[in-house]
C-alpha cells in the first residue's frame, strides 16, 4: 500500500530535529508572499541560512532578520532559531520589458488639445519637449 512521503519523513526525522521538518513543510504559510523571494538553503544547529533570489530582496530581508527570526520561532513554539543568515542564490529570471527610448511615432489621427493645454504648451520653449508632451497626451487620449 503506497504511503504519503510526508508520513515517512515524520517517522524518519528524529524528535530533536522535528522543528526542521515543521519549518520546511510550513515555509509558504509562515513567510506568506515572501516565500517566493527566498528559500531555506541550510539549517545548521540553530542557524538558518536563506537563499535569496534577488540582491534587492537580500538587503530587505537582512534588515527584516530580527522580525523574521521572531516570527519563525513563534510558529515553531520555541526559540529554536538563534540567527538568520542570507546568501544570494540563482534563479531563472523572467525577461524584463525593454523600454524604448526612441522618439515618439507620429499618430495618424489629429491631436486635439484643449485651450488650457495649448496655453500650457506656449510656456515651454523646448520644441522636443513639446512634441513629447503632445505625443504623451495623445497616448493618454487613446487609452481612454
Amino acid at each position: 500500500m503506497p504511503r504519503i512521503i510526508a508520513h515517512i519523513i515524520e517517522t524518519v526525522i528524529k524528535p530533536p530535529h522535528a522543528w526542521h521538518y515543521t519549518l520546511v513543510s510550513h515555509w509558504h504559510t509562515i513567510m506568506g508572499n515572501l516565500s517566493t523571494k527566498a528559500i531555506i538553503d541550510r539549517i545548521e544547529g540553530n542557524i538558518v541560512t536563506l537563499g535569496v533570489y534577488d540582491a534587492c530582496w537580500l538587503q530587505e530581508l537582512y534588515l527584516l532578520a530580527p522580525i523574521l527570526r521572531d516570527r519563525l520561532n513563534q510558529m515553531l513554539d520555541q526559540p529554536y532559531i538563534k540567527e538568520l543568515r542570507f546568501k544570494r542564490t540563482g534563479k531563472k529570471r523572467k525577461s524584463r520589458l525593454l523600454i524604448k527610448t526612441s522618439a515618439p511615432t507620429p499618430l495618424s489621427a489629429p491631436i486635439i488639445l484643449t485651450n488650457s493645454e495649448q496655453h500650457a504648451l506656449k510656456k515651454i520653449d523646448d520644441p522636443v519637449l513639446k512634441e513629447v508632451l503632445i505625443a504623451f497626451r495623445s497616448r493618454c487620449q487613446r487609452s481612454v
